[in-house]
């Protein structure tokens, strides 16, 4: 049975160090976490909290509660706001949070060449990707598509097309292709295709 002293201890360090987790993770650093290290953070940045109002010995209980929950809201905004001042400064610092190589590459990434799983190939560059965060399935959006011939490397613009968005799970392979020519991206997949051939 959960007695009333269960109850306060619960309260007294895991919501003041989730609250501060969650406010940083939703406004800053916004990458995707397991239950296991929700719970590990969330105590740690309680136990840290805790010490904190516990040097201002706050009257009782509900008054402990209330100032550790103001100050994890603050903590968690201070830090969400320092991660954005760190990433316009130091834009690769938003990657190293992130789970996925996605969300590393792909918003850096000028033109990209998609290979289907049916092995149709797709040149454009990414503009709206979702983040790793949101979704699971990090289906990818590219404008100024084009159907690339894996044999000549020729691309056809599809017409009256403003943009692609192509299923997670119909990408087998994502050159991310630099701001050359077209007629060397050209010449990028016609040897993938036959490379893929030998």
């Amino acid at each position: 049975m959960i007695s009333a002293a269960d109850v306060e201890v619960t309260l007294r360090y895991i919501v003041p160090g989730f609250l501060a987790l969650k406010v940083f993770y939703f406004l800053g650093l916004k990458t995707r976490r397991t239950d296991l290290e929700w719970t590990l953070w969330s105590l740690l940045a309680a136990v840290l909290i805790d010490a904190g109002v516990g040097r201002l010995n706050p009257p009782d209980a509900n008054v402990r509660l209330l100032i550790a929950v103001v100050t994890a809201l603050l903590a968690g905004l201070a830090l969400a706001g320092v991660w954005y001042v760190l990433c316009r400064v130091w834009p690769s610092a938003r990657w190293i949070g992130s789970r996925t190589s996605w969300d590393a590459i792909l918003p850096t990434a000028k033109w990209i060449q998609i290979w289907t799983q049916k092995d149709q190939i797709i040149i454009g560059y990414p503009r709206v990707i979702a983040d790793s965060v949101d979704t699971d399935q990090l289906d990818l959006y590219v404008q100024e598509p084009a159907w690339v011939d894996p044999a000549t490397g020729a691309r056809s613009p599809m017409q009256g097309v403003a943009g692609v968005l192509i299923a997670q799970a119909e990408i087998r392979l994502i050159q991310v292709l630099d701001e050359g020519a077209p007629e060397s991206r050209a010449v990028t997949a016609a040897s993938v295709s036959g490379q893929n051939e030998g």
